[in-house]
């Protein structure tokens, strides 16, 4: 598609556009915003969406912006597949249902001075042929803070077989790894130190700060 997707709010950030169903509850959750389009000046600035399914699926090779915004109580906050690009600056994404951000595919995001909070999955994950670059961005209180649901490998940012590139994050307090690289391209950038600590205690123990592929040993480039 060659139309382009302007949705700004402005500089006020005490007045932005909302876009939200009519209650909390997950059964009237809305569908989301689907872009495809491929113009490079997709804009989407100072918004709120919340208890969405997926606020953002950026699909088809689409390119968009999106600054200043909120992503608030979604079952995805964003998704990425098929070629889509989605870049992510000034943005927080809270409480998600599942995932914060997930990569797929041919795709990418990139999350520059952001945070993702309270994702019970992954804050971020970068599935299969995906990208995903982290820049000054915190990931807290993500992974599965439950008894009945202990897979070890949930928590802040999580890769497998895709390419992973973080720059000055803080993966802190999560109820899983700071870090799961299971396979695919994990680069920690030189002279950009990453944080990874003070993980959370989930049924009577804490999890690794990074849990590693053993087939990985040249993970840790950079300085954490």
């Amino acid at each position: 598609s060659s139309g382009r997707v302007i949705i700004d709010g402005g500089s006020n950030l005490d007045e932005p556009i909302i876009f939200e169903a009519t209650s909390t509850d997950p059964a009237d959750a809305w569908g989301g915003v689907y872009f495809y389009s491929q113009r490079p000046d997709n804009v989407i600035n100072n918004c709120i969406f919340s208890n969405a399914t997926v606020a953002f699926r950026g699909l088809d090779d689409c390119n968009v912006s999106i600054s200043n915004s909120t992503l608030n109580i979604c079952g995805i906050a964003a998704t990425t597949n098929n070629g889509g690009h989605l870049n992510l600056s000034n943005c927080t994404i809270t409480n998600s249902r599942y995932y914060g951000a997930v990569a797929a595919g041919r795709s990418s995001i990139t999350m520059t001075n952001g945070s993702i909070t309270g994702s019970p999955r992954a804050g971020i994950w970068a599935a299969g042929l995906a990208r995903v670059f982290a820049n000054r961005t915190s990931f807290s209180t993500n992974g599965p803070p439950l008894l009945d649901d202990r897979n070890l490998q949930f928590g802040g940012v999580r890769n497998t077989h895709g390419s992973l590139r973080l720059t000055c994050i803080t993966s802190s307090n999560n109820y899983g790894p700071g870090l799961t690289a299971l396979g695919g391209v994990n680069d920690m950038a030189p002279n950009a130190k990453n944080v990874f600590q003070n993980n959370l205690e989930v049924y009577g123990g804490t999890r690794a700060q990074i849990y590693v592929c053993s087939t990985i040993p040249d993970l840790c480039n950079g300085r954490n």
